[in-house]
């Protein structure tokens, strides 16, 4: 048996041929061929950017406002 042979065959046992195994590795050759991914990467990265403006708008409110003030709580009704 030749050396790349013998290599070969130690990769092959080292793999995994379990059901999980073969799904997982099936899933990964298409990630780095399929063109839809970049633009579910792009979308990720999208939404994350969204939630970042977001809250940084919420700091942003949080430091100007004043403590303790702002619109009340509780509103006081007068009973006869």
């Amino acid at each position: 048996m030749s050396a790349a042979q013998s290599e070969t065959r130690q990769e092959s046992q080292a793999r995994c041929d379990c059901p999980f195994c073969a799904l997982g590795e099936a899933a990964r050759r298409w990630r780095e061929k399929s063109p839809a991914m970049g633009h579910f990467h792009n979308a990720h990265l999208e939404v994350m950017k969204g939630i970042r403006a977001l809250l940084d708008e919420c700091i942003e409110k949080m430091e100007t406002e004043p403590q303790g003030e702002g619109e009340p709580r509780v509103t006081k009704i007068e009973v006869e």
